[in-house]
This record gives C-alpha cells, structure tokens and sequence, in this order.
C-alpha cells in the first residue's frame, strides 16, 4: 500500500495563538497536549483549513512525546471533522530527527489506530515507529 502526501496550497507561517488567558501558547518554548485546542479555535488557523485534509504543525517540543495526532474520533468538539497532526521540532537541539519517522507514524495514527467513537479498538495495522526509539527496521 502507499499514501500520496502532497503540499495543498503555500506553506503558512503563522504565530500562535493566545490561551483562554490571553498567554502566548508556546510562550514557554513547548506545547502541551492541551495548546491544540486554542489552535483548532483561532480564526487565522481555521481559515485556512480544508475539509478532507490533515492539518501539520511543527511545534515545539512537545513534552514526553514526539509528536500526537487529533481527530475527529477523539471526540473532542473544538476538533469537528479535522485532523490534526503536531509535531515536535526540538528532540535533538532543534533539529527533528528523521530516523523517528515521526510523520509516517503519527500518519498512522490518523489513518487507522485511532478507538472509534463507540469506544471498540479496530486493532492495530503495523506502521513505522513500533519502537520507541529509532526506527532503523523493518
């Protein structure tokens, strides 16, 4: 199987948004599991958002985590039907290494080993990243 990834539109840079108490998300040089919320909730993010379309953020560190995927099947209703996926930039001082193949696997994660919203676990389909560190095998 393969998946065709492709560019749709220019690349935006963009600054990010405040939180509900009016603080700067990545203030402090990282972004939490919670800052995607005032992302998904700010008018110049949405406006630029496609249906059907994963929506890629390079963040920065994320803490505990190379990256996470949100989806519609996580149930949350700032989400709708978008997918999210972040991506931490500052693993390896500032430099996102390739050898996670943090992208292909969080692409997973969008695609197919999300729990449906009824709750049930579909399984899990193998995709890079079985490891927690390098994903030098097949």
């Amino acid at each position: 199987a393969c998946i065709k990834v492709q560019q749709e539109g220019v690349t935006r840079f963009l600054d990010a948004p405040n939180d509900e108490d009016g603080n700067n998300i990545i203030a402090d040089n990282t972004f939490n599991g919670t800052d995607f919320i005032a992302i998904a909730s700010d008018p110049a993010h949405a406006a630029g958002k496609s249906s059907g379309v994963i929506e890629l953020y390079f963040t920065p560190k994320i803490p505990n985590a190379n990256a996470f995927t949100v989806a519609p099947e996580c149930d949350i209703a700032v989400v709708g039907d978008d997918t999210f996926i972040f991506v931490g930039t500052d693993q390896n001082n500032g430099q996102l290494d390739i050898r996670y193949r943090t992208l292909a696997h969080e692409l997973g994660h969008a695609l197919d080993n999300l729990p449906t919203r009824d709750g049930n676990d579909p399984g899990h389909i193998f995709y890079p990243g079985g490891r927690t560190l390098f994903d030098d095998e097949i």
